[in-house]
């Protein structure tokens, strides 16, 4: 590639108008109104690079080609790479010229003679244009749904959904560049049009490329009852494997002829949702790091992937070429979305109050009949494992919205809430929401300690246990063992194998949480598998969700404190003999009680 702070003084090359219409053209999108650009420029074809290309220019190239309207700008070789040489780059229309030649731009020629090398095919620039006709949908969520308008007389009619069929919604999602169809929809489920209706019927026969190409009949005005409510799939370049579901999972995409993983630096939230967006699945819950879902296969073609959240799919994100970096399947980004249902109030994404999305808002879901099946596929929708505890009362607050209508009756195996059956539910029997506390993946436990909340730290990754070395090691992480564990607080965070040292191999290093994540999955860490980490240098941790002692010299002796109702009381010296400080020392792995001092050695609590 060139240096991108040269071109800057560069001359800007005007290109005139001299060839007429066959200056431009599309290939390898189908038809000739959608594909990567191609030029002409003394007698060659070849490609234009995506720097600055937006949808100005593509709006110019759609106007030369009597293509109606650009839909977009696709960069990277998104029709596939062309062939030739790049002819021209930074392509800078303002949207209004009549051909792409009247728009300035930089001739590749000129860069070549000053001894740059252009960039390779990978950025070839494309184009979509609507076609003559001119359609689109209005009303859904992104460009790929809604009540489908074509543009009539110079302004938008509602198409009407009278013997409107499947090859018809063919022709608009492919001109849309939005795949196949996926649904009709019933009534106004994106809205009434506000124009007039479409005189029409049409009657493709699913191969054409474009609306305007299809026969068409006359239509009795009267026979319309509404708008063509249309949801199409768009192109399927995007998907989640080995996840728990369709909608959980490491993230692969399909570009260039391949299907691939993208590397997780700097993957994020919004990037997520896009995911989720584009696969129908609702909402992101979390981006999983690293091979949490188990090492990918082929390339890893993307990385550095930048969405704004805001995109209908993944291909409209900024992204980098992965694939000649030779990346290791450990940093594959993943993905876990769910559109129905979530736990509130808990303190983390695995426990809480349990709600469901209706009519766009959300509904608490009441106790009556909830039953240890319902609560497997919640866990399991939310990539949360298995059920540990369903509560009683109020555990993690009331909801402050509606009480869904429903009852589920879910028979434990399915994927997803939505599908289980459910019956209606009389007002009256709902008492409280329903209060669940999922245990988690099993990818995280303590061992050799003198209970489940404290020893050697050991994490499942990659098919294997294996313990943490203790560089960086400091109570956020443990903190985050802790509550992954329902353990309450760390005590203290032992190192150096304090329980002595582990079996397996050193798999993680310098794990990374800031002490708010509800899983060590969460946190970032280095992977030293393939490093000669001695076990000498094992992690661990004591955590402590009820009793503590306060004011000693170490965390070994002090004044005996429980937690009750989220603050700490202490504990009477009536009747609290020796085996009552047994149980506390080994609570605490502080071996065996030495003492009981008597009145307020330790301090009066306040």
């Amino acid at each position: 590639m060139w240096s991108c702070l040269l071109l800057r003084f560069l001359p800007v090359i005007l290109l005139l108008s001299s060839a007429g219409p066959e200056d431009v053209r599309l290939v390898k999108g189908g038809s000739r109104c959608a594909g990567t650009v191609e030029v002409n420029r003394e007698g060659q074809w070849g490609t234009v690079v995506n720097f600055y290309w937006d949808i100005n220019d593509a709006e110019v190239v759609c106007r030369e080609l009597d293509c109606g309207s650009a839909i977009s700008a696709p960069r990277r070789a998104h029709f596939g790479e062309g062939s030739g040489q790049e002819l021209l780059t930074e392509v800078a229309c303002n949207g209004t010229e009549s051909t792409l030649s009247m728009c300035q731009s930089e001739n590749t020629n000129q860069i070549r003679a000053l001894g740059f090398i252009p960039a390779p095919h990978i950025y070839d620039a494309g184009v979509i244009c609507s076609g003559r006709q001119m359609i689109r949908l209005m009303g859904g969520a992104d460009r790929c749904s809604g009540r489908v308008e074509v543009k009539f007389n110079q302004s938008w009619a509602t198409l009407c959904d009278v013997d409107f069929d499947w090859q018809d919604a063919q022709v608009v999602c492919r001109e849309l560049d939005c795949g196949g169809p996926s649904a009709f929809h019933r009534g106004s489920h994106f809205g009434q049009g506000e124009g007039p209706t479409w005189s029409k019927h049409l009657r493709c026969e699913g191969h054409e490329s474009f609306l305007h190409e299809c026969l068409t009949s006359d239509r009795p005005e009267q026979i319309s009852t509404h708008g063509v409510q249309l949801t199409c799939k768009e192109p399927d370049d995007v998907r989640l494997v080995d996840g728990s579901s369709s909608c959980s999972g490491r993230v692969q995409v399909f570009r260039w002829g391949q299907w691939g993983t993208v590397y997780h630096r700097n993957w994020d939230m919004n990037d997520a949702a896009v995911v989720c967006r584009q696969l129908d699945c609702g909402s992101a819950v979390s981006v999983p790091s690293g091979d949490r879902f188990g090492e990918g296969s082929g390339k890893m073609v993307l990385g550095d992937v930048s969405c704004s959240g805001t995109e209908s799919a993944l291909r409209e994100c900024g992204s980098l070429d992965g694939r000649e970096h030779n990346l290791p399947h450990t940093f594959d980004a993943g993905v876990i979305c769910s559109d129905f249902v979530r736990l509130v109030g808990g303190a983390d994404r695995c426990s809480g109050r349990v709600e469901v999305k209706f009519n766009n808002s959300w509904a608490t879901v009441c106790d009556a009949d909830f039953d240890w099946q319902d609560a497997q596929v919640v866990c399991k929708e939310l990539d949360c494992g298995g059920p540990s505890a369903l509560h009683r009362g109020s555990h993690f607050g009331r909801g402050k919205g509606s009480i869904w209508s429903k009852n589920f009756q879910c028979e434990g195996h399915e994927s997803f809430l939505h599908e289980c059956l459910t019956s209606d539910r009389p007002e009256q029997s709902c008492t409280h929401g329903v209060q669940l506390t999922c245990k988690g993946p099993d990818d995280l436990r303590l061992v050799n300690g003198s209970s489940p909340c404290s020893g050697t730290v050991e994490v499942y990754r990659w098919g294997q246990w294996g313990t943490v070395a203790q560089y960086n090691w400091d109570l956020n992480d443990a903190a985050v063992v802790c509550r992954q564990l329902g353990c309450g607080s760390p005590v203290v965070t032992p190192i150096r194998a304090h329980f002595g040292e582990g079996s397996g191999r050193v798999l993680l290093r310098d794990v990374s949480c800031n002490g708010s994540e509800s899983a060590l999955r969460d946190c970032g860490a280095v992977d030293c598998r393939h490093v000669d980490v001695p076990h000498k240098f094992d992690a661990g941790v004591i955590c402590s969700d009820f009793v503590q002692l306060e004011g000693g010299v170490d965390r070994c002796s002090g004044r005996v404190e429980v937690k009750f109702n989220q603050s700490w009381a202490t504990v009477c010296d009536a009747d609290f003999d020796w085996q009552d400080a047994q149980v506390v020392c080994r609570e605490l792995d502080c071996g065996n009680p030495s003492a009981l001092l008597k009145v307020s050695h330790f301090g009066q609590a306040f």
